[in-house]
């Protein structure tokens, strides 16, 4: 009898360890990831070759970009789409050389991979950074997974031609609480940039969710609240999975994250209404919605956004020149890209 109770016993701790491990592995990863989920990385500057660069640039003009690159895939559906290394690997290059030929001073990156098992552990945001001669960037790791022969790590990334010299995480609200903390939300945080004319600007890379337009307009009100406590002048870019109330694909009772930004008299955008489908940034094989955005603030101008039809995504990426001034906005040519 004494036997099968031991036999017994050693049965249920045998079990209950087979659940414990896991878990017990699983929380000391999420601690881990914690700790590291928003990093600042600065690569040897170089003060002659920044100040060269510039020499001939109008010291008013800040040219923006955002692109949610979807962990590299292209415009597929799935992360777990079979694609070798070397074939994401050479679509990240052509997203690199794209990049590259805007010749962008601060892009805003959503769906960035750091560490991730389905796109081959590449940490995107330094790859695009080195290719693309970024001294400056910012990861933020809003997804951070790891388990036994798995990681999924990703986030936002702010690649910047010029110094970050702060940044802080901004919490917004989940979709459940039961994700959020078993494997992360899309959060935001706000970096503090010295452009070219020693002027401060603060960046936010804005990914909301996609599943609930209130927890949109609930992480806007966060948003609005960084702006509230006073400092630099503020930019919000990014996928906000939003449109203003007439825009297509939108319910005209029904008010909207982005459109309580569009009201609000403290910033300014483009396009105020849909003329064509090459408004639109999503989908990029077939757009009809606009939903990544460059929110610029007053009295800065958003002087031209253009929207480039390219399929490295499935979005569409969105390049803006801003005049940090409140002087009449002028021309800014925008770089071509040999599709």
């Amino acid at each position: 009898m004494q036997s099968k109770r031991r036999w017994r016993r050693v049965a249920v701790w045998s079990i209950a360890g087979l659940f414990c491990v896991p878990i017990a592995w699983y929380a000391i990863g999420r601690a881990l990831a914690s700790s590291d989920a928003l990093r600042v990385v600065t690569l040897d500057p170089d003060p002659d070759e920044r100040s060269t660069k510039f020499r001939e640039r109008d010291p008013d003009l800040l040219r923006v970009g955002t692109y949610n690159i979807a962990h590299g895939r292209g415009n597929g559906a799935e992360n777990w789409n079979g694609e070798s290394a070397a074939t994401r690997g050479d679509r990240l290059d052509r997203i690199a050389e794209f990049l590259t030929a805007l010749d962008l001073d601060v892009v805003v990156l959503n769906e960035v991979d750091f560490d991730a098992t389905w796109s081959h552990r590449v940490n995107q945001a330094a790859f695009l950074a080195e290719k693309c001669g970024y001294k400056y960037r910012i990861e933020q790791r809003n997804f951070d997974v790891s388990l036994p022969f798995y990681r999924w790590a990703c986030g936002n990334a702010v690649l910047s031609r010029y110094p970050i010299q702060d940044a802080r995480w901004i919490d917004l609200p989940g979709d459940a609480a039961w994700e959020s903390a078993l494997g992360g939300k899309k959060d935001a945080c706000v970096c503090t940039l010295e452009a070219h004319n020693g002027t401060l600007v603060r960046v936010v890379p804005v990914h909301l969710s996609s599943r609930s337009e209130e927890v949109r307009t609930a992480s806007v009100e966060a948003l609005k609240g960084v702006a509230d406590q006073g400092g630099p002048p503020l930019l919000l870019v990014g996928d906000f999975n939003s449109s203003p109330q007439g825009f297509p694909l939108t319910d005209p009772d029904k008010p909207s994250a982005v459109g309580m930004l569009t009201q609000d008299p403290r910033w300014h955008t483009l396009p105020e209404k849909v003329t064509s489908d090459a408004d639109c940034t999503f989908s990029s094989t077939e757009p009809k919605q606009v939903i990544d955005w460059i929110f610029v603030p007053r009295p800065w101008q958003l002087v031209s956004r253009q929207v480039y039809p390219i399929d490295l995504s499935d979005h569409r990426p969105v390049l803006g020149v801003v005049r940090m001034t409140d002087r009449e906005p002028g021309t800014a040519g925008l770089a071509p890209f040999d599709q």
